[in-house]
């Protein structure tokens, strides 16, 4: 029987993460060749969840290697962007036509990060609270003047092309718009104590189209569903007009821990309170 180095046996097998039969292949041996040296020299092999977890990360596209500068005015913007189109508005008001672009959230540490983010664009925020008539909890309303961002946004909204040129072009924009986007309509969840699933939501089917393009391009997988919500609300009369179709984006597994270490999100990832388990 051939003699194989055992070293080299450990780094292929730990540190290139092959199995046995490629490692096989690849010394122009046998598997009952490579197993029984494992044997004989001792050297540990995964458990099955290693395993499994291992077969699993092969499958996923390569992943792609950026690099971003949150503190850069593309990735500010792409951040605002997201946030905004995510779970914010805009309007006009007034004899002069005040441009108003406003962030509603629940959340103190987004109220923060909104404030951050508009900060050094060189404006100042306005915040009035009140309680949510379902929860009670206090919601946020944040709200800043600008002409040109009101004009930008407006026609990002409307124009999903024109939004996806503008991201594609700028590693910045793009994750900062990434991050934007989920921090306003993502949810992480623990399916069973143990798997990761991830879902982005939103009614505006131009917009997740987007998102999409720029998930296949970091080479993260994921699914598309839609469907109707809002239905038990309706029947409670909570709910004007005919319950609205909302799309929603899952990534599972492997691929929703990829999006979170290119992402970085502030809140709703592994160390946050928003991270939720269900059965």
């Amino acid at each position: 029987m051939a003699e194989l180095d055992p070293r080299r046996l450990s780094h292929l097998y730990w540190d290139e993460g092959l199995s046995l039969n490629e490692i096989a292949e690849i010394t122009g041996t046998t598997y009952d060749t490579v197993k029984w040296t494992f044997q004989k020299y001792g050297i540990p092999r995964r458990s099955r969840t290693e395993a499994l977890r291992l077969k699993r990360l092969k499958k996923l596209p390569p992943k792609v290697d950026i690099e971003v500068d949150p503190r850069s005015l593309d990735y500010t913007l792409g951040h605002l962007c997201g946030l905004i189109l995510g779970d914010g508005y805009i309007y006009k008001r007034g004899r002069n036509k005040n441009y108003f672009i406003t962030l509603v959230t629940t959340s103190e540490t987004l109220k923060s990060v909104f404030i951050d983010l508009v900060d050094r664009l060189g404006f100042k925020v306005s915040i009035w609270t009140r309680r949510n008539r379902l929860s009670r909890k206090p919601v946020f309303y944040c709200t800043f003047s600008s002409k040109r961002l009101f004009s930008f946004i407006d026609k990002m909204k409307h124009d999903p092309k024109c939004l996806a040129e503008w991201l594609e072009n700028n590693s910045n924009r793009m994750i900062g718009f990434l991050r934007g986007f989920y921090e306003a309509e993502g949810s992480l969840y623990l399916q069973r104590g143990r798997y990761l699933d991830l879902n982005i939501s939103n009614t505006n089917v131009g917009l997740i189209e987007v998102v999409r393009k720029l998930l296949d391009k970091l080479g993260i997988p994921h699914r598309v569903y839609s469907y109707h919500y809002n239905s038990s609300l309706k029947k409670r009369g909570l709910l004007k007009g005919k319950p609205k179709r909302i799309h929603t984006i899952r990534i599972f597994g492997l691929a929703a821990k990829r999006f979170l270490d290119i992402v970085r999100p502030t809140i709703k990832n592994l160390d946050g309170n928003t991270h939720t388990s269900k059965s």
